[in-house]
């Protein structure tokens, strides 16, 4: 089963500020191929863009898993831990403010 209709829909969604469908269809596509590091990293850039952080850094590590080697998705994974921790050194921050 092809996954990348699932993207295509998951797109169309987010870009119509349907972000629960979108997020559905981005685990849908994961279910249909778990062992596609692709997947994963579709729905690890979806969350990071829709400021789930925590969620982006456990799916994209889950990518890394299945492609260790891959430079988009390490790129990809350092980039939402990079925000995870920016977003604790805000909140961190405001708590001791």
């Amino acid at each position: 089963v092809a996954v990348e209709p699932q993207w295509e829909l998951a797109t169309v969604y987010d870009a119509i500020g349907d972000q629960r469908s979108a997020h559905a269809t981005f685990v849908r596509a994961v279910s249909l191929q778990p062992a596609n590091a692709q997947t994963w990293q579709q729905l690890g850039e979806f969350d990071l863009r829709a400021g789930r952080r925590r969620e982006a850094v456990h799916v994209l590590r889950q990518a890394m898993v299945l492609e260790p080697h891959s430079p988009s998705v390490q790129s990809d994974l350092g980039k939402a831990q990079a925000a995870l921790a920016a977003a604790g050194s805000v909140s961190t921050g405001a708590a001791g403010r």
